[in-house]
């Protein structure tokens, strides 16, 4: 998950570090990926791809 920005939360139990995702960034990254997966086409309107993405996610449950 490169692409997505975290916040660093050190982990006293391992002794490394976790990684906290903005859990908006995630369902935009998972409803994007999943637009595409279907073969939807952005043409430049990424609210437009989010939105298909989020029905198109909906419809898995």
């Amino acid at each position: 998950m490169v692409v997505l920005e975290y916040f660093p939360k050190p982990n006293p139990k391992y002794g490394n570090t976790t990684k906290l995702f903005d859990e908006e960034a995630v369902k935009k990254l998972c409803w994007r990926k999943t637009a595409i997966l279907a073969g939807e086409d952005a043409g430049g309107d990424e609210e437009g791809l989010l939105e298909k993405g989020e029905k198109l996610f909906g419809e898995k449950d």
